[in-house]
This record gives C-alpha cells, structure tokens and sequence, in this order.
C-alpha cells in the first residue's frame, strides 16, 4: 500500500467567469494533470456538480465521496475525495458543515461569506485503515477559519489521517499554527524546509502580488513525506486553475 500518493486541488467552480481561463477552456488541461499525478487519494475544492460527473468520468479507476454544499445533496460546491478502487473499500463516509450545527446543511456562523463544508471516508486498504479530511475554509472571515479547523481537528482522531485542502490560510496563520500545535506535519514543509518560493493560489497570474501558501496536505505523525510538490505546470498560457495543485508522497514513519 505504501508509499501513498496524495494529491489537494482546488480546481476554481467551473461557472466562474474566467475569460480565456473558463472552465471549458482549462478541463482538458486540469484532468490531464490529475491523471499524471497517479495520485491514490484526491481532494478536490470548488468542484460542482457537472464538473464532478466529468471529473469522474476521466477518472475511471477511482471512486468518490461528496455532496453539495448547500442541500447536503448536489447544490453548490463539493469538496469530493476521489480513492483508487483497486486500493481501497469505503468503510464509512459523510460530510460536516463548518458552522455552529455542523450536521445541518447549508449552515453558515461566524461571519463566513459563504458556506463551508469538509467531506470525509475511512477507507481500508489492506492493513492500512485511512481517515482522509478533504475542507475549504472561507476565504474572507479569519473567525469562520479558525473556529472551522477547530471543528475538524474535533473529529481528528488517533488513527491515520490526512487532512487537506483549501484552508485560505497562509503558514503565519493562526488556523495552521492550530493544526501543528494538534500535532500533524505539513507535507511540504516536512520535505522543503527552507523553500520561500510556496505560494499556491495564484488568480491565472505568473506573478501575483500576494504569494501564500493556502493549499496544504496535512498527514499524521505515524507518516512521513517522501516528496512533495507544488505542481505549476502551464499549458502554454493556460493555466489548470486559479490554485496550484499540491501532491505528497508519503509512507508509514520508522519508529526509532
């Protein structure tokens, strides 16, 4: 089963109008970076419901979970995780609302612009049993963010986790310092210690003004990173999204 291949993508709502970068110009694109990636896990951001169905069907090997952000069913956005089929079976899956009533869909607290959801499966693959949390954070209210990782890391537990996805939260953050004070290693800065260049969200701009890192791959302690990347691969002019995808390669960590 190891090593484990992880990849987080937001891949921008394909609604959005992006001009030359609409979602009809960019799929091709986008799906070709997903597949080359030969990820076991993905977590997706932004994803609606067309695009799911599209996604899925370039995907043929993996399975999905997910639902709509604003009925709990297929409206809105989904943070979708997509699982190797050959690799793993789905013990258990759902989706929380990053709100004051998590199990009540379409909630919306703490001044969030809009609503926000986390998407999660445990999934066995031969020994190894995975809890994978795919999230998107707001991107305008510092509160919604914080007290959003607070009810995820709520229902992280002892086991193997992944946490992953579009936190809106740069590595200064108090929402990331939560997340490391939990005990859980950013992928990218366990294997780029150093690196300055890490900024993942970049507005279909080769130079943006702000350069955070926003899109993380968070794994247990029990794991290590054996690589990571922040994949800024452009066809031609096009870009895949207004993120970078992120990927990790990951496997179980030697105790000493």
């Amino acid at each position: 089963m190891f090593p484990l291949r992880l990849m987080s993508f937001n891949v921008r709502h394909g609604t959005a109008e992006d001009g030359a970068n609409h979602w009809r110009f960019r799929k091709a694109f986008a799906l070709q970076l997903i597949q080359d990636t030969s990820a076991d896990i993905i977590g997706l951001q932004e994803v609606l419901e067309f695009q799911l169905h599209e996604i899925a069907e370039a995907l043929p090997n993996y399975g999905w979970i997910g639902v709509g952000r604003e009925d709990g069913l297929s409206d809105g956005e989904f943070a979708p995780i997509f699982f190797r089929k050959d690799k793993f079976e789905v013990i258990d899956s759902g989706t929380f609302w990053l709100s004051t009533t998590p199990d009540v869909p379409g909630s919306k607290s703490w001044n969030t612009a809009c609503t926000r959801i986390c998407s999660w499966v445990d999934l066995s693959g031969g020994a190894l049993k995975i809890t994978v949390f795919n999230l998107h954070t707001d991107h305008e209210s510092a509160e919604a963010r914080e007290q959003g990782i607070r009810e995820v890391l709520n229902r992280v537990g002892q086991e193997i986790s992944v946490v992953m996805g579009d936190f809106n939260a740069g590595e200064g953050s108090a929402p990331i310092q939560k997340i490391l004070d939990y005990g859980l290693i950013d992928t990218f800065r366990e294997a780029h210690p150093e690196d300055q260049d890490v900024y993942t969200f970049h507005g279909y701009d080769d130079n943006p003004e702000t350069k955070e890192k926003i899109d993380y791959i968070f794994v247990s302690p029990s794991l290590k990173t054996v690589e990571a990347a922040i994949l800024r691969q452009k066809d031609g002019d096009l870009f895949a999204s207004d993120h970078y995808p992120v990927t990790a390669v990951v496997t179980y960590r030697k105790s000493s």
